[in-house]
């Protein structure tokens, strides 16, 4: 009886471990790949984007500004270009993987 306990406890703990290791590389992973695209590629969008807002009429983008219209295409960007790095981290890690069967 005590085999089994101690069989189960060490199984137990085993997958606590894995749990905690896929968890944080998972966060690590993440923080990265935000810092990466909100670092580096979110402000080239966003200044490319506000140079052709600039670029209409002062009366046309005080209503813009007004409706909060360039709010509203922050936002739109700002998840767009999250939804564009999580791709690009799946499409890596694919093929990563494939790379990783193909050398055994």
């Amino acid at each position: 009886m005590e085999s089994i306990i101690l069989k189960f406890v060490g199984k137990l703990i085993t997958g606590l471990k894995l749990a905690a290791s896929s968890i944080f590389g998972r966060l690590f992973a993440g923080s990265a790949m935000s810092l990466a695209t909100f670092q580096y590629v979110y402000p080239n969008i966003r200044g490319f984007l506000q140079s052709k807002f600039l670029a209409l009429p002062p009366k046309a983008v005080e209503l813009m500004t007004y409706c909060a219209v360039d709010v509203l295409i922050t936002v739109i960007v700002s998840a767009y270009v999250a939804q564009m790095g999580l791709k690009l981290a799946l499409v890596s890690s694919t093929v990563l993987q494939n790379q990783i069967n193909g050398a055994n």
